[in-house]
């Protein structure tokens, strides 16, 4: 883990209220890995007390990429800040994906797919996989990520509720055809979106017996495990910090 002020490479809008930021830290880029996040300091002022945490979508050329959404008054002041401005970021934290060399499905929903871009691409270069990825959203004007997952490797399939773009219908229905007509599953299934699409997705892999790993996104305080504002119940009925001992665990580890 690192701290430092981190200058703004590039700042620019995506579709929506979707923003991509790329910092420039060659230390952090090298120790940053699939599904570890930053935590970002958007307010000098009293004012915004707490750091964001924010995923890590891509690191090139030592540079952390990050994709974020517009939500609140926090990143809608991360939203104003410009090329060479320098920004106080802590990171990488928090435990990642674990690699697997075999055929694997990676699942996101809205800025979920951010931390699997990086994720992908470290598969395809490591293992020489093929991912297949499954992105979902709204309709087709909130898709994120899908010409980069391509051009890193993957085999990209979208789901859009109103069926604007690829199925129509919920990204785990997609999963859930895509699964049917597999010769074998896969042999692991990573996931990052919002609570309900992680636990219809647990289900599935829990019926077909694949295994699964999903990202959780929950309200931070310190993002270093110090304060317990972040902990989430497991399947033994404790408690574990999502900015410590996540964001990423096994699904069938914790409840969701």
């Amino acid at each position: 883990m690192l701290q430092a002020k981190c200058q703004v490479i590039a700042h620019h809008a995506l579709c929506g209220n979707f923003w991509k930021l790329s910092l420039g830290n060659k230390s952090m880029a090298a120790k940053a890995k699939p599904g570890q996040f930053v935590n970002i300091r958007v307010d000098k002022g009293s004012d915004l007390l707490l750091r964001r945490p924010l995923s890590i979508h891509q690191v090139k050329s030592g540079q952390l990429e990050i994709i974020y959404k517009v939500v609140g008054r926090g990143t809608e002041k991360l939203s104003r800040v410009k090329v060479q401005d320098k920004i106080d970021v802590i990171g990488p934290l928090g435990n990642g994906y674990t690699l697997n060399e075999g055929k694997s499905i990676l699942v996101g929903g809205g800025t979920g797919i951010a931390s699997l871009a990086f994720l992908g691409a470290t598969l395809k270069n490591k293992f020489n996989q093929v991912p297949t990825v499954l992105i979902g959203a709204k309709t087709k004007d909130e898709l994120l990520c899908v010409e980069t997952l391509e051009q890193i490797g993957c085999t990209v399939k979208t789901a859009t509720d109103d069926g604007s773009h690829g199925f129509h219908g919920l990204v785990t229905e997609l999963f859930r055809e895509i699964i049917a007509i597999y010769s074998t599953h896969p042999s692991m299934v990573y996931a990052c979106g919002p609570l309900p699409m992680l636990r219809e997705l647990s289900g599935l892999c829990r019926h077909f017996r694949i295994p699964c790993e999903v990202s959780l996104e929950e309200h931070m305080g310190c993002g270093v495990g110090a304060c317990m504002g972040c902990v989430v119940k497991s399947a033994k009925g404790e408690y574990l910090r999502v900015c410590k001992e996540g964001p990423v665990f096994k699904a069938s580890e914790v409840v969701l």
